[in-house]
C-alpha cells in the first residue's frame, strides 16, 4: 500500500562493466544509452525487471527499488563516492560505468496535451560514449482507457549529454499526451575522478586504483512538475516494481 499523497518511482543502479566480476556484467551490448534512442528501452527492461535475460546484463550494484519523492517541494537525490583497485589495469569499469537509473510514470487525467520541464542532476563520464547522461520519454502508442491495445512504447530524447561531469544540472521538455500516461527515465554514469598506479615490486606488480562518483536526482516536481491534471501513476509503478513475469515494457501499462 502507498500511502495517500506519496510520489513512488523506481531507482537502481546499474552495474555494467562496473562491476568487473561476476555475471551480469556487460559492456558494448546494449548500446550507447545517451545517444542511441534505438537502445532506451533496455534500461527500462532492466529496470522493471520486464525483460526475457537469465544472467546476461542483469546484475545491479545498487539493486532497483521503489523510492519516493521527498519533502515539499519534491526531491530525490542520490549520490556516491567509491574506490576500486586491482593488482593490474582495469580500464573497462570507467569505460562501462555504472548506469544510475530513475522512472517515473506520470498520468495525464485530462483531454488536452500538457507540456511540462523536469529538472534534474547528475554524473557524466563517456571516454568510450558508453558513459554520459540523458533524459528519455517514452510514450505508449493508446490511451490508458484503451490499456489493452497497448502495444508498444515510443521513446524520445529530450536531453543528451556524451561528455563528463561531476556536477550535471539540466533539464528538458517533456509531453504527456491526454489520458495517457508516460515513463520518464533519468539515466546517468559513473564520473572518473582519479586513476592512479602504485608500483608495488617486480614479484608484486602494480596496483591500479581508480575512484568514481555516481549522482542521479530530480527536484521540484511537486512545485514545478505536477500541476493540475497530472499525477504519479502508482498503478504502473507497482506493476514495474513488482515484476509480475512480463517480456516486454509495453505490458507495463496493460
Amino acid at each position: 500500500m502507498v500511502e495517500s499523497g506519496s510520489l513512488p518511482f523506481l531507482f537502481g543502479v546499474l552495474g555494467r562493466k562496473n562491476n568487473y566480476f561476476g555475471h551480469g556484467t556487460f559492456m558494448t551490448e546494449l548500446g550507447k544509452w545517451s545517444s542511441d534512442i534505438t537502445k532506451t528501452d533496455y534500461m527500462l527492461q532492466l529496470l522493471a525487471g520486464s525483460h526475457i535475460y537469465d544472467t546476461d546484463y542483469v546484475s545491479f550494484y545498487r539493486p532497483r527499488q521503489l523510492s519516493f519523492i521527498e519533502g515539499s517541494k519534491g526531491t530525490f537525490i542520490y549520490g556516491e563516492l567509491y574506490t576500486n583497485s586491482f593488482s593490474g589495469s582495469y580500464d573497462q569499469i570507467y569505460y562501462y560505468p555504472y548506469a544510475a537509473l530513475g522512472v517515473v510514470f506520470i498520468k495525464n487525467t485530462t483531454n488536452v496535451n500538457i507540456n511540462k520541464t523536469i529538472e534534474f542532476v547528475g554524473s557524466s563520464y563517456s571516454s568510450t560514449e558508453y558513459g554520459g547522461a540523458g533524459l528519455f520519454v517514452g510514450t505508449p502508442d493508446n490511451t490508458n482507457s484503451n490499456k489493452s491495445s497497448i502495444s508498444k512504447i515510443v521513446w524520445k530524447n529530450v536531453y543528451q549529454y556524451t561528455s563528463s561531469d561531476s556536477k550535471l544540472a539540466g533539464s528538458g521538455n517533456v509531453e504527456i499526451p491526454a489520458g495517457k500516461t508516460v515513463a520518464i527515465l533519468l539515466y546517468t554514469s559513473s564520473y572518473l575522478y582519479s586513476r592512479t598506479k602504485v608500483s608495488e615490486g617486480v614479484l608484486s606488480g602494480d596496483v591500479y586504483t581508480y575512484g568514481q562518483f555516481i549522482q542521479w536526482g530530480i527536484y521540484n516536481i511537486r512545485s514545478n512538475f505536477l500541476t493540475t491534471g497530472l499525477e504519479v501513476d502508482v498503478e504502473r509503478t507497482l506493476r514495474a516494481w513488482q515484476c509480475p513475469g512480463l517480456d516486454a515494457t509495453h505490458k507495463i501499462w496493460n
